[in-house]
C-alpha cells in the first residue's frame, strides 16, 4: 500500500509539473518566443528526480508562472522589463536605485540567490537555448552547460563581492566574449556570450540577497535547430 501511495503522489507531480510546463510556454508565445514544454510528456527527466527535488523544482516552476501571470495582470508584456520588477517583487527584493537605467528590453536577463543558482530568467534568455521547460528544471547548470573556467571564475568572483558588500551597484561585468555549450539539447547549441552589468540585489533588511546580471549573445553553431526555436525573431547566428 506504501508503495501505491508514493507512485499516486509522483503522478500528481508529473501532472502538476507538465501542466505548468504547458503554461509557460503559452506565456512564451505571448511573449513572442517559442518554448518546448518537453520532447515527452511522460517527463523523463523530471521523473528521476527524488520526491524533495520534483516539489522544488515544481515549486521553482509555478513562482516562474505566478510572476508571469502577475505582470499579465497588472498590464504588462511579458517581454517588457516589468516582468524583471515583478520577479523583484515575488522573491521580496530590493534594487539599487539606479538598476533600470542599466538594462535593457533586449537583454538577457537573469537573477541568482548567493548560491549561485538561478532563481529567474526573461523570456530574452529562450532566444538562445534549445533545451525544454522540463529538462532546464529538471537538471543542474553543470550538467546542462560546458562553459569556459575564466568566465565562471570571474563570475564566482562577482557573487562573492556582493555578498560581502565590495560590489555595491550596477556596473559593468569585465569578462570577455567567451562560448557556452548545451552539452545534452536537442539543438546542440554553441553560444558566444557577452556578459554586460551586473548587481547585486537586496533583503528587506539592505543586506546582499541575490544578484542580477544581463547579457547578450549570438548562436555561434548547432547540430539542428528546432522547428519552433527556428522561427524566433531575435535568434542572432554567427
Amino acid at each position: 500500500m506504501q508503495t501505491q501511495k508514493r507512485s499516486s503522489s509522483d503522478d500528481h507531480l508529473v501532472e502538476g509539473f507538465r501542466a505548468l510546463a504547458e503554461k509557460l510556454a503559452d506565456f512564451g508565445n505571448d511573449a513572442r518566443v517559442s518554448i518546448k514544454p518537453y520532447r515527452d510528456p511522460s517527463l523523463p527527466h523530471f521523473s528521476k528526480l527524488n520526491a524533495l527535488k520534483k516539489r522544488e523544482s515544481l515549486n521553482n516552476l509555478q513562482t516562474y508562472v505566478e510572476i508571469c501571470e502577475d505582470t499579465i495582470r497588472n498590464g504588462y508584456d511579458l517581454s517588457s522589463l516589468q516582468i524583471v520588477w515583478h520577479a523583484l517583487k515575488k522573491f521580496s527584493l530590493r534594487a539599487p536605485f539606479n538598476l533600470f537605467e542599466n538594462i535593457k528590453e533586449t537583454d538577457v536577463i537573469e537573477i541568482h540567490n548567493l548560491e549561485g543558482i538561478q532563481i529567474f530568467r526573461n523570456f530574452n534568455f529562450y532566444s538562445f537555448c534549445s533545451y525544454t521547460i522540463e529538462e532546464l528544471y529538471s537538471s543542474s547548470w553543470d550538467y546542462l552547460y560546458e562553459h569556459g573556467d575564466s568566465a565562471l571564475a570571474t563570475l564566482t568572483q562577482f557573487v562573492s563581492d556582493c555578498a560581502s558588500g565590495e560590489w555595491s551597484g550596477p556596473r559593468p561585468l569585465d569578462i570577455p566574449e567567451y562560448s557556452i555549450k548545451e552539452n545534452y539539447s536537442e539543438g546542440k547549441f554553441n553560444l558566444l556570450v557577452q556578459m554586460k552589468v551586473g548587481s547585486p540585489l537586496f533583503a528587506a533588511d539592505k543586506k546582499p540577497a541575490a544578484t542580477i546580471i544581463t547579457s547578450d549573445g549570438a548562436l555561434e553553431s548547432f547540430i539542428t535547430i528546432p522547428e519552433e526555436i527556428s522561427a524566433r525573431p531575435n535568434l542572432t547566428l554567427v
